[in-house]
């Protein structure tokens, strides 16, 4: 065999050595390549229930499906984290605005010194103001009512031209069946609540005003009672 013979034997095994380890040369494989096949994409998951459905796991539903929001309009303020009080500084303009005083106690102004006890900042070592509800901040905020509406009520009683009680004198008898003290009940809630009362507040307070009135014979803790139970409410502080 001649060398050139042999050159050609060596190449022509060495090519079917290569096509057995790796295949079909690249001409086969353009000639016996099946063609591609479609496929359908997978579809997206369904969220449970369809769309519109409520989930199982509703946070507004209670033991047995019970309905959380059920009383939600009966409750006047919500009691939750949200719930906000009135600033220091709007606490101390409300109050005035409302009775006409000021927090004094034994000739006194009390304010300043329970500024941190309502969360105010004194702009020197707290610059934020804390307007969460506390007990200790509602329990001082009565304890402020009860002596504002004191002094409002004595200052008002047995003067002809009058400050808060604009339509009776707090310091004498009360009727329900007069239509002045109910219209004094009326005005008192619009000037706390900056809003109109309806007639079911009208006869609520009105009956919480005979029963302070018959308790005591006192017309002006009668009126001093009212004026502590519109001022110390939450839907007066918070907002």
């Amino acid at each position: 065999m001649t060398p050139i013979r042999q050159r050609s034997v060596f190449v022509f095994g060495a090519s079917l050595l290569l096509v057995g380890c790796f295949g079909a040369s690249t001409l086969d494989l353009e000639e016996t390549r099946a063609p591609p096949v479609a496929v359908d994409p997978e579809p997206l998951p369904i969220e449970e229930g369809g769309p519109g459905v409520i989930p199982e796991d509703d946070r507004l539903k209670g033991a047995g499906g019970r309905d959380l929001t059920e009383f939600w309009e009966q409750l006047t303020v919500p009691y939750s984290a949200n719930v906000k009080m009135l600033t220091f500084d709007m606490m101390k303009a409300e109050v005035k605005r409302t009775t006409g005083s000021s927090w004094v106690v034994a000739g006194t102004d009390q304010w300043e010194s329970n500024r941190a006890a309502f969360g105010g900042a004194n702009y020197t070592t707290t610059f934020t103001e804390d307007i969460t509800p506390s007990p200790q901040k509602i329990l001082l905020w009565r304890k402020m009512a009860y002596q504002v509406c004191l002094d409002a009520v004595v200052r008002d009683a047995g003067k002809a031209s009058r400050v808060v009680f604009t339509d009776v004198d707090p310091g004498v008898a009360i009727s329900t069946s007069n239509a002045a003290v109910n219209a004094q009940v009326a005005g008192l809630y619009q000037r706390f609540f900056l809003e109109e009362p309806t007639p079911q507040d009208v006869t609520r307070a009105s009956g919480l005003l005979a029963a302070a009135f018959a308790d005591g014979s006192d017309p002006k803790e009668a009126w001093r009672a009212l004026c502590v139970g519109y001022l110390a409410s939450m839907k007066f502080l918070s907002y």
